[in-house]
């Protein structure tokens, strides 16, 4: 029975990377998608003591025999390295080129009218019927002092500018107004405080009550290195998916062949089983 739920075990942690793979794979197109890997860990093993008079004279290892247990899923581990950028031309499509994320704002599930701050690396925005520059999704994207972007009613039309800093000027009579700034922030081991909330964003998942990710905005930067981790803003272009198809591939071969190896140990075990039953009667 050990060996059967050792080898059911690494069938469902196959699985799963396997679920996994697929996902990255079908996100390949998708503007701003992240990758996500499995890592897994071993399960506790069993240690069976031995008599000390059996044990061999120069026996280099540890006393007793120890047998594994399978595998479990420890965590998934997102890359958030930098994706290709791709030219558009479209005023409101922004990329960053750096460690930065864009804030936007999103309802909070059962709470009307109730919102909270997240994070994305997509720049696929527009601007809604009131002027207020959104995701593709309609949500709010978020300025340095985490208030929605809009754009006055009289200069809607207008040619809009974003600089590196994610300074928005629109184009006037008399020359150019700022109409807001898209804040730039900074997340501390992005892979780690981020957890995946779908659409690309991201919650902040820090267990550290002291630790607000909010507080490492562009504005609030000053040591050289964050600064230039940050990065910039670029306009009329877009990152696209960091996944990277021939790994992909390389890593779903590897998945496929470890999953037909478990597979056939849980038959083997269960032939075994079936052999040792039909001894019996």
């Amino acid at each position: 029975m050990r060996a059967l739920h050792t080898a059911a075990s690494g069938l469902y942690a196959q699985q799963a990377k396997l679920d996994l793979i697929g996902n990255n794979i079908a996100n390949v197109n998708t503007t701003g998608y992240k990758s996500t890997n499995a890592q897994f860990a071993e399960l506790l093993r069993s240690e069976m003591s031995q008599p000390d008079e059996n044990q061999l004279t120069g026996r280099l290892s540890d006393p007793g025999l120890r047998i594994g247990n399978g595998v479990r899923g420890a965590y998934l581990a997102p890359s958030f390295a930098q994706g290709n950028l791709q030219q558009t031309n479209n005023p409101l499509d922004l990329a960053i080129e750096g460690e930065g994320f864009f804030t936007v704002q999103v309802p909070i599930p059962g709470q009307a009218g109730q919102f909270e701050t997240v994070f994305t690396r997509t720049g696929k925005f527009q601007m809604d019927a009131n002027g207020v520059i959104v995701t593709d999704a309609g949500h709010r994207v978020l300025a340095e002092n985490r208030e929605p972007i809009q754009i006055p009613e009289e200069l809607r039309g207008r040619e809009i500018s974003v600089a590196g800093n994610g300074d928005v000027t629109v184009q006037t009579d008399a020359g150019t107004e700022l109409v807001g700034t898209i804040n730039l922030v900074l997340v501390r081991n992005a892979a780690a405080n981020l957890k995946p909330i779908g659409d690309n964003l991201y919650r902040s998942s820090n267990p550290d009550p002291n630790y607000n990710p909010l507080e490492d905005s562009l504005i609030y930067l000053v040591e050289p290195d964050d600064l230039a981790r940050v990065g910039s803003v670029r306009q009329g272009v877009l990152e696209m998916s960091n996944v990277d198809m021939p790994q992909e591939m390389t890593e779903l071969i590897q998945v496929q062949r470890a999953f037909q190896l478990n597979a056939r140990s849980v038959q083997t075990v269960d032939a075994m089983m079936g052999m040792a039953n039909n001894l019996r009667a």
